[in-house]
C-alpha cells in the first residue's frame, strides 16, 4: 500500500496507453476527421429512430464542419486554449464541447486495459497495472479490499475521460468479488472507490453508474446524439475551471502531499496556473514527472516553472526536489514511487 501522501496530476498522456488520444492526437482527429464521423453518426441515428426526422440534422452537421474548418485554420495548438479564446462565441463553445464528449465516448468504445493492450509500446506504459499492484500488495485476504481506501493517494486530473475510474472499479471486483455481482456488492465496491479522490480540473465526460449519480451512462456505452447534449455541461473549458470551486480543492490535495508525480503532463502554463504552480507548494516536497520525448533543453524548461523561487510571508524561500524524467508514466512510478 502506498502510506506517504502522494498526489498525481494527471495529462493526456497519462490516459494514452489506454487507447485515449493525446493533446497532438485529439487535434488531429477535430480536424480531419470529427465532422465525417459526426454526420455519420447522425445519420446512422435518424435511421435507427434514435432521432426524429424533424431533427435538424443538416444543420447540426453543418455546425461541425465549420468548428473543424475553424479551428484547422486556427493553427492553435489544443482545443482548451482555443475554446478559452472563443469563449464569447457561444456557438463555438457548445460544438467544441460536443466534440470533445463525442471523441471521448468513440475512443473508449476501443479502449483496452492489460492484458488485451494491443500495441507492444503502449502495453509497456501500462501504469494502471503498475500503481494498482503497488496499491494493493498488502491486500491478502478475501475481504481486504476494505483496506484499498487507506492508500493515501489522489489524483488530480487535466482529462475528461473515465479510464482510471473504470480501471479501478473492475479491478476491486475481479480481484475481490465473484464474477456475477449482487447489488451488496456493488454498493461494497462504491463504497471503497469513492474513498480515493479523483479530481476532474475540467470535469469528466460523463458519470459511470457506480458513482451514484442518475445521469450515468456504463463505460463503452456507443455515442448517441442525446449524450451529447445531455452531458455537455459536465466539462469545462480553462476560464469555466474554478466554476465549482476546484481550485480550492487542488490546492488543498497538492499543498498537503509529501510526494507529487506529474504523468503525461505538458506542464502547459495555463494547466500551471490553473493548480497555481509553484505557489501550492510547500517546503521539502519531493516532485517527480515525465518529460517523455523532450528535448534536454524543453525538460529544463519545465523543471524552472516548477522550481521557480519566490517569499513566503511567514518563512524562506521554498526548496524542493524536482526530478523530470524522458520516461513514461510507469516507469517513472516504478524508479520513484
Amino acid at each position: 500500500m502506498i502510506k506517504e501522501n502522494t498526489v498525481f496530476i494527471l495529462g493526456a498522456g497519462a490516459s494514452n496507453p489506454y487507447g485515449l488520444p493525446t493533446g497532438d492526437e485529439l487535434r488531429k482527429y477535430l480536424c480531419n476527421e470529427f465532422s465525417h464521423d459526426y454526420e455519420m453518426n447522425i445519420l446512422a441515428q435518424i435511421q435507427e429512430g434514435h432521432l426524429s426526422k424533424d431533427f435538424e440534422h443538416r444543420e447540426a452537421i453543418d455546425m461541425a464542419r465549420i468548428f473543424a474548418r475553424n479551428f484547422t485554420n486556427s493553427h492553435t495548438p489544443s482545443i482548451d486554449l482555443y475554446l478559452s479564446r472563443k469563449r464569447d462565441e457561444p456557438e463555438t463553445v457548445f460544438m467544441g464541447k460536443m466534440a470533445i464528449i463525442f471523441s471521448i465516448l468513440k475512443s473508449e468504445q476501443s479502449s483496452q486495459f492489460e492484458p488485451n493492450i494491443q500495441d507492444d509500446k503502449k502495453k509497456e506504459q501500462d501504469w494502471y497495472f503498475e500503481l494498482y499492484a503497488r496499491m494493493t500488495n498488502t491486500l491478502i485476504e478475501p475481504d481486504s479490499y476494505k483496506l484499498f481506501g487507506d492508500n493515501n493517494v489522489s489524483f488530480i486530473t487535466f482529462n475528461y475521460d473515465r479510464t482510471l475510474e473504470h480501471f479501478f472499479y473492475i479491478s476491486i471486483h475481479h480481484s475481490f468479488f465473484p464474477r456475477n455481482l449482487t447489488a451488496t456488492h456493488k454498493r461494497e465496491i462504491w463504497s471503497v472507490l469513492n474513498e480515493i479522490p479523483i479530481i476532474h480540473v475540467y470535469g469528466q465526460v460523463a458519470p459511470l453508474p457506480w458513482q451514484n449519480d442518475a445521469s450515468n451512462i456504463p463505460y463503452r456505452t456507443p455515442v448517441k446524439y442525446r449524450h451529447l447534449e445531455h452531458f455537455r455541461e459536465n466539462i469545462q473549458t480553462i476560464y469555466e475551471a474554478d466554476a465549482d470551486g476546484i481550485k480550492t480543492k487542488v490546492s488543498k490535495k497538492i499543498s498537503e502531499a509529501k510526494k507529487i508525480f506529474f504523468l503525461g503532463f505538458r506542464y502547459a502554463d495555463e494547466n500551471l496556473k490553473t493548480l497555481g504552480i509553484p505557489k501550492v507548494f510547500t517546503q521539502r516536497q519531493k516532485i517527480y514527472g515525465t518529460a517523455f520525448g523532450d528535448s534536454t533543453e524543453q525538460k529544463e524548461k519545465h523543471k524552472a516553472k516548477l522550481k521557480k523561487r519566490f517569499k513566503r510571508k511567514d518563512g524562506p524561500v521554498i526548496e524542493n526536489e524536482v526530478i523530470l524524467e524522458n520516461c513514461d508514466c510507469r516507469k517513472l512510478i516504478m524508479d520513484y514511487l
